[in-house]
């Protein structure tokens, strides 16, 4: 899970269990990219490997599911990511 924490004005941010005191936050479009780019880079998705459903990780980051699918749009520009119809969304062969 991906949590947000808004404290004296300041964020903190990172895969959290979400537990404690402060309320959290959905992400802003360039921490959700930045969270998936991570994923990707660290091997969490590996290349050729099939991402999520957008509903769930919509869940996860407490976005809605037009968010996810604005972000697969931007990371399928940088050629991060391909669509396949009927399939799902993959990560890029290098």
């Amino acid at each position: 899970m991906f949590c947000l924490w808004r404290i004296y004005g300041s964020i903190l941010a990172g895969p959290t269990d979400c537990k404690g005191p402060h309320v959290p936050i959905p992400p802003t479009m360039d921490e959700l990219l930045d969270d998936l780019m991570r994923r990707i880079e660290e091997g969490e998705f590996p290349p050729g490997s099939q991402l999520p459903s957008g509903r769930a990780l919509a869940a996860e980051y407490d976005v809605s599911h037009s968010t996810i699918n604005r972000a697969w749009a931007t990371l399928r520009k940088r050629g991060v990511l391909v669509g396949r119809p009927g399939r799902g969304v993959f990560v890029a062969e290098v």
